[in-house]
Parts: C-alpha cells; structure tokens; sequence
C-alpha cells in the first residue's frame, strides 16, 4: 500500500472527465500516489481506485425514493472508506448537495 493517499469524490459526468485529468497530472508529478474513491470509467481508467460509481448512479432531476436511497448508501461507504484508509486528503469535484454533507463526515485524518 502507498504510504500516500488521496480520497477523490465525484458523481457527475462532468466531474469525471475534469476528475480523470487531474489524476492524470497527479500521477505524472508523484508516481507512487495512490487515489481511490469515487468516479466513472474515465477516471478509472486514468488510474482511480473506484470505491463506489457514483457517477453510474447519477440522478437528474427530482430524485425518486429509491435513487435517494441508494446515494445514501454509497456515501456511506465512502465515508467509511474514508474512514479506514485515512487519507492524506480528500478531493470534492461536483454535487454540492451529496459533498457538502459528506464533508462534515468525512474529514481527512
């Protein structure tokens, strides 16, 4: 395991393009570095960790009952991830609504 890592929340295919260039740059500066968290296949592939696919699992507009549900249930398996891995730091590209509350949670450590 690397003695470095970096906690990366995205859920939004926007986030996921911007996301998947910053890993990118982040690896290029420091190799060894590890990222994991969540994201969607272009940030997979530039080299994330995926924890949870939030971006699979996006909602537009009004969320019905069980989409909220299931967001609940991935934010809290990224918190706890958080929570066991202890990253250095933690990265919140989009949805405000979904990080916000996250953040408050989920404090690097």
């Amino acid at each position: 395991m690397s003695t470095y890592e970096i906690m990366m929340i995205v859920g939004e295919p926007s986030g996921d393009l911007i996301g998947s260039r910053l890993i990118k740059r982040l690896k290029e500066l420091k190799p060894e570095l590890t990222i994991f968290g969540s994201g969607g296949y272009l940030m997979r592939e530039a080299g994330l960790e995926l924890t949870a696919d939030l971006v699979k699992n996006a909602v537009v507009g009004i969320p019905d009952p069980a989409s909220i549900y299931r967001i609940y249930k991935l934010g809290t398996k990224l918190k706890n991830e958080a929570r066991k891995r202890k990253p250095r730091a933690i990265i919140y590209l989009d949805m405000p609504e979904f990080n916000l509350r996250l953040c408050r949670t989920c404090r690097p450590f």
